[in-house]
């Protein structure tokens, strides 16, 4: 996905989907890959990342490519930020080093009938992970 007419990120259509920004690096492109998924949907459905804000430094987050090939990165933050915080893009920006930055909905909803969605989450929940070194393998036995 990319950037929407009023150059802001396009949001995944389904609780069951994850956006990969086009204007980000692919995952493995020794830069920053981001992505967004939902927290949750309609009727309090939990969404693909539901369970973000659960993730603790240094646990490992696997990426799968189209072609097989796992990607291993190793959570190094995890923090919510205001909504409204501009600075939030910053983390979107390319990045000396391989990582991946994953980002969604946290803190409480906000009503708002004038918002696109009819509101919004207090605070956006973002995972930064940096690529794990490849594990050794013991080809011994």
């Amino acid at each position: 996905m990319g950037l929407d007419a009023d150059r802001y990120p396009e949001v995944p259509g389904g609780p069951d989907k994850v956006a990969w920004y086009t204007f980000s690096a692919a995952p493995g492109r020794s830069s920053n890959a981001v992505f967004a998924a939902h927290v949750d949907w309609i009727a309090g459905e939990e969404g693909v990342f539901y369970h973000l804000s659960d993730l603790e430094l240094e646990d490992i987050i696997t990426i799968v490519l189209e072609d097989g090939a796992a990607l291993r990165y190793q959570v190094t933050g995890n923090l919510a930020v205001p909504y409204d915080d501009t600075n939030v893009l910053r983390l979107m920006e390319a990045t000396a080093n391989d990582v991946i930055t994953l980002i969604t909905c946290g803190g409480t909803w906000e009503l708002d009938p004038a918002a696109r969605y009819g509101g919004n989450y207090s605070h956006r929940v973002i995972v930064r992970a940096e690529r794990a070194p490849e594990a050794n393998v013991d080809r011994s036995s």
